[in-house]
């Protein structure tokens, strides 16, 4: 099937889930997985997106003070239409993700895509982040998140942008209790938390820094 404009393909194989070196617990056992190919996102969704989802009456308006409560600023810092989408819970990226014919990716996927076949510490290798080059952390953009592809060298392998930096991401599955998964580091990570294994664990409502991408079966 040709590829969706707005994704790329993640190819289907066995690749090394997890870490035993310098991860947390979240992030123990390395195992092996194996999946089949999807399509992923290139982009995080943006404002602009999400905006016509919630015109057609589909997805619930983002929360407005999100990033007052959080204490990181003017809402207006986080709500450009080519900016990522945040103050949504994990059921409205479902529901959006759904309302495009799509879904969340699932953990595994995710990671997939952001680690590929080498078992790489960053989405563009294992060199060290940098913040002119690979994404948007430790404070970016006066505290705010990014414009998507904002950060091309920081590039996953398989041409997926944004995987490390600006908002952690929701994935379909993944969790303990109430509390749900996230990969990808927020805009105010430390360079630390921007490894591909790493998790962070929250309630599924709508926080500041947390977004979300679309998968596609292939």
């Amino acid at each position: 099937n040709p590829a969706p404009a707005d994704m790329a393909l993640v190819p289907g194989g066995k690749f090394t889930m997890g870490t035993d070196d310098d991860g947390e617990q979240a992030e123990r056992p390395a195992h092996a997985v194996t999946l089949k190919s999807f399509w992923l996102d290139k982009l995080e969704v943006t404002n602009g997106a999400y905006l016509e989802c919630v015109n057609a009456k589909v997805c619930r308006p983002w929360k407005d003070d999100v990033a007052k409560a959080m204490h990181y600023g003017d809402e207006k810092l986080f709500r450009g239409a080519k900016q990522p989408v945040v103050g949504v819970s994990w059921e409205d990226g479902k529901t959006y993700c759904e309302w495009r014919s799509k879904r969340l990716p699932t953990e595994a996927e995710w990671e997939r895509a952001a680690r590929g076949e080498d078992n790489r510490k960053y989405p563009w290798g294992n060199e060290a982040p940098d913040a002119k080059r690979h994404g948007c952390f430790q404070g970016c953009q006066s505290g705010a998140t990014a414009v998507d592809g904002s950060f091309p060298d920081g590039a996953g392998p398989y041409g997926h942008q944004d995987m490390a930096g600006s908002v952690w991401e929701w994935v379909a599955d993944g969790g303990e209790g109430d509390q749900r998964i996230m990969p990808g580091g927020g805009h105010a990570a430390k360079p630390v938390a921007l490894r591909t294994t790493k998790r962070v664990l929250r309630e599924p409502k709508g926080w500041e820094n947390v977004g979300f991408r679309c998968a596609r079966s292939r």
